[in-house]
């Protein structure tokens, strides 16, 4: 997108397309949704087709650091800029002395009250016309009187009511997080090596789970170092095996016993007992019982097949 940028060093029309959870293609923040409200808002203002950025990125960062009471001072900061591409395309308009900019909502900009008014003076500032198409927005940036009292007043308190809407939301995500922390249910994230997401629940993956009890088989009985575990792995895996098997993965796989027992502890950091998590036997010697055999009777490494498949 950056070379769009720079492919482009005197077009003057730009749509600013950013999602953050882009959910289905329908959603109004959908990149999908955007993009087409921005060509219905240039067909109707009579505006050429835009070139149009993308990105994907939260706008409840800051983009501006300022030293106010309680928060963070510039000499300090340490966060990269949360929307490089948006940044880039404004000093791309100052450097034309103008252009056009076509959103579909200014939330698009940011959800930040306070910093989308600095964008909206750097738009008059810049002489960057805004297009809009959000029926309830266009008037707040027409005539170039971005600066009228009313129409910061109506500018102010739409964004007041977004960042009070994205609170709600994320206030019903958590409830729901802790109600299904509380049913001692999955709680997201990435799901950890030996399990697959189903239907929004964690379950243990037959080949990866068989991989894990190798694993612990070759550490328990034969007292094989990590590295000394992945070179032997890797050695003698399926080829239809895709994964590493390094050192740190192994390290992992080693350091998740206490799920691979059927211990999973939620977002919340709380231990629940999932036996329909368990990979790992009771105790070790049920764990070389399903390998021992294999090596006495020359079934060579012993090293699953992927044959088996996965849980649909």
């Amino acid at each position: 997108m950056m070379t769009l940028l720079a492919d482009n060093p005197e077009h003057r029309v730009w749509g600013y397309v950013r999602w953050s959870d882009a959910g289905p293609p329908g959603n109004p923040q959908s990149p999908e949704s955007q993009r087409a409200d921005i060509a219905a808002c240039c067909a109707a203002a009579g505006v050429e087709d835009p070139l149009i950025l993308e990105e994907q990125a939260s706008a409840a960062k800051p983009m501006f650091l300022a030293e106010l009471p309680g928060r963070q001072s510039a000499e300090d900061a340490t966060e990269t800029v949360p929307r490089p591409l948006l940044l880039a395309l404004f000093a791309h308009f100052r450097t034309l002395n103008g252009g056009t900019l076509v959103i579909s909502r200014v939330n698009r900009l940011s959800t930040i009250p306070w910093e989308q008014e600095i964008l909206i003076r750097m738009c008059q500032e810049y002489r960057i016309r805004i297009l809009c198409k959000e029926n309830t927005e266009p008037h707040l940036f027409d005539g170039g009187q971005v600066t009228d009292p009313g129409r910061m007043f109506l500018r102010t308190v739409l964004a007041v009511m977004t960042t009070y809407e994205t609170g709600v939301e994320e206030l019903q995500y958590r409830h729901g997080l802790f109600y299904k922390a509380v049913q001692h249910k999955y709680t997201g994230g990435a799901p950890t090596f030996g399990y697959v997401v189903v239907r929004g629940e964690l379950v243990p993956d037959p080949y990866q789970a068989r991989m894990i009890r190798y694993v612990f088989y070759l550490r328990r009985r034969h007292k094989l170092s990590q590295r000394a575990i992945g070179e032997h792995i890797r050695r003698h895996k399926s080829p239809e095996d895709e994964t590493g098997y390094d050192r740190q993965k192994i390290m992992r796989i080693l350091n998740a016993e206490p799920l691979y027992r059927g211990r999973y502890r939620d977002v919340y950091k709380t231990v629940h007992d999932r036996p329909d998590l368990r990979i790992l036997p009771d105790n070790d010697q049920e764990l070389f019982n399903e390998w021992d055999p294999q090596q006495r009777t020359g079934a060579g490494s012993g090293i699953p097949s992927q044959a088996g498949g996965r849980p649909d």
